[in-house]
């Protein structure tokens, strides 16, 4: 005798279709694994190719170095940056052109930093998050140049300002 299902008949085309996934999603395991092993059974039996070895004499490894690799910079770490420029909206009463060591501020030279951190005169080398890099020298202090902050010279009060507010890994140049 055949039991009553009390199931709606939603219900039931619903298990249905849940059992078809199912069956499918079996089925597709199941092939995926024959291809696996079918595919590592052919590479196994292939022999690889060796590649053929290409002895070229290079007479630069017979030279001796003449200096040894020496990098004498030292790494200070990510600093903040900002730009200035020589007016007296940026420098306030001081706005003369000449830095605090008595050097003409020259764009592309000339940096303010907090000398405690980076004595006056120190060659600095800036890299940038996208590996653009430029040397400055340390010729300048501002009020608001405190610890890991430079302010780097424009000549122009909108170049400052497109420059805004950036940060860069900072190295002190050795001697060499």
């Amino acid at each position: 005798m055949r039991r009553h299902d009390k199931r709606t008949r939603e219900q039931r085309k619903a298990d249905e279709s849940a059992l078809f996934a199912a069956a499918c999603l079996g089925a597709t395991v199941i092939l995926i694994a024959i291809a696996i092993l079918a595919t590592s059974a052919h590479a196994v039996d292939a022999e690889p190719e060796e590649a053929p070895i290409v002895d070229e004499y290079d007479p630069a490894w017979d030279k001796p170095a003449t200096k040894s690799a020496v990098c004498n910079d030292v790494f200070l770490g990510e600093f903040t940056l900002t730009a200035y420029c020589p007016g007296c909206c940026c420098c306030g009463k001081w706005a003369s052109g000449y830095t605090a060591t008595g050097t003409l501020a020259t764009e592309g030279r000339t940096i303010a930093v907090d000398p405690d951190v980076i004595p006056y005169g120190t060659r600095v080398l800036l890299i940038w998050p996208d590996g653009t890099q430029h040397r400055y020298i340390a010729e300048d202090c501002g009020g608001g140049v405190n610890g890991n902050h430079i302010d780097v010279f424009f000549n122009d009060h909108q170049a400052a300002r497109v420059f805004g507010v950036q940060s860069a890994m900072v190295y002190m140049e050795g001697e060499e």
